[in-house]
């Protein structure tokens, strides 16, 4: 087989590789979806775990043993889910509740600006009729984001109802991470040895930076943008600036938070909608133009039609936690196979066209 595969043109080989390859990922999507929820829960876990392993290595390389820095960091973690908990939580959920219930109320308001201004002077004076031209778009956004206030309720409902899951997971997480490595190191063993240890170090060097780059640009972003809203007095400001920041940890995220935002705020008072728009393009611009470059650089490595189609990808395979794991576990794939194609280059004892056929 290995013989009749070498003698093939590379447009051959892809034809016979590229449906073993898709039947052998929906046959995987399959599995995990009778497997649910218990796939979610084993990544999420591993996700925690790896977050979690970042900052106990910082601490290991201070020399303070891995016990003590596992202890450290997992008290320093619960103390903040404490805080966030008994604090920020309900005061976001209490906003929350507060907005659905002005919704309809807005919306009317929208409605009678939106009828002001088709009546106006400046809208009569144009040549094309303006109240038949955005009273369809009008009507759709109207009803998205209804829908959109009722799913963020019921997701957030449904969360916190998940105590059980909740607990198993981050009794997860400390499982893999007081024996991460073995159970790690079990699954790489399974890759071919020529490149398993090259394989694990590229997956964990590309989610390590993916995630602690897009976290910490998602803080900075909530919090600035919760501070700026508040001080121009914007309704919800906590909860408008800290959910646009959050969503802003998934690629484009940030611009379609942006856009409900204004929106929402442009229902209640059109001027005040306008002055958040700005603000929200300004400080889009200075995260897109300064901080991002110095803290990702070129952490993705994806074109931007590439990282698009992973993240329709991810969010029809997981829904949300596809759309989370999507972009690093893509940035991961990409990287992992140009290591493995230099692999020959860093060792050039190694036969390159065993190499090209294992890879």
């Amino acid at each position: 087989m290995i013989d009749f595969m070498e003698k093939q043109p590379p447009s051959i080989k892809l034809a016979i590789i590229f449906p073993l390859v898709f039947l052998n990922v929906w046959l995987l999507s399959l599995l995990c979806a009778y497997l649910q929820p218990i796939i979610s829960i084993l990544v999420t876990a591993g996700l925690v775990a790896f977050l979690l392993n970042y900052p106990i290595r910082l601490l290991e390389g201070i020399n303070l043993k891995r016990s003590l820095a596992i202890t450290v960091v997992f008290a320093a973690a619960l103390i903040l889910l404490a805080v966030l908990g008994f604090f920020l939580v309900p005061l976001l959920l209490n906003q929350l509740k507060e907005l659905i219930t002005n919704l309809p109320s807005w919306i009317d308001s929208g409605s009678q600006q939106l009828e002001q201004f088709i009546n106006s002077p400046f809208a009569q004076g144009l040549p094309v009729d303006v109240g038949n031209l955005v009273a369809e778009p009008v009507q759709k956004i109207t009803n998205e984001l209804q829908s959109l206030a009722r799913q963020s309720i019921s997701f957030v409902i449904s969360t916190l109802g998940s105590i059980f899951n909740i607990l198993i997971t981050l009794v997860l997480a400390i499982f893999l991470i007081l024996g991460g490595k073995n159970f790690w190191d079990g699954i790489f063993d399974w890759l071919p040895t020529r490149h398993n240890h090259l394989i694990e170090e590229s997956i964990a060097q590309s989610l390590q930076n993916y995630f602690a780059g897009q976290g910490i640009l998602a803080i900075l972003l909530s919090v600035v943008l919760s501070i700026i809203f508040t001080i121009m007095q914007v309704p919800y400001g906590l909860l408008f600036g800290i959910g646009a920041g959050l969503v802003s940890f998934v690629p484009y995220g940030g611009v379609f938070g942006n856009i409900i935002v204004t929106a929402l705020v442009m229902l209640q008072d059109f001027g005040l909608g306008l002055q958040v728009l700005v603000v929200a393009l300004v400080v889009g611009q200075i995260n897109d133009n300064i901080v991002a470059p110095r803290l990702l650089g070129e952490i993705i490595g994806l074109n931007p039609a590439w990282l698009l189609l992973s993240l329709l990808i991810g969010a029809k395979i997981a829904g949300l936690l596809g759309l989370v794991l999507a972009v690093p576990i893509a940035s991961a794939i990409k990287n992992t196979a140009i290591a493995i194609r230099d692999a020959p280059k860093l060792m050039p004892g190694i036969d390159q066209s065993e190499v090209a056929l294992n890879s």
